[in-house]
């Protein structure tokens, strides 16, 4: 299924997680969000990970 890659670019993604750190880390809390550490400065999260997660919470599922 490629329909949900094409709701969500990386760039929609990260800005949301700039947006809203305080859902993000939530998230992150609950397990359902995966950080990958590229640096001990820079952390990433896994674009299908967080895109999941927005979509669910724009629909109202959080």
């Amino acid at each position: 299924m490629k329909t949900k890659e094409a709701l969500w670019s990386r760039k929609e993604v990260a800005e949301y997680v700039q947006r809203c750190p305080h859902w993000v880390r939530l998230q992150e809390r609950k397990g359902l969000l995966r950080r990958i550490e590229l640096t001990p400065r820079t952390i990433r999260y896994r674009p299908e990970d967080v895109r999941n997660l927005v979509e669910n919470h724009l629909m109202g599922g959080f």
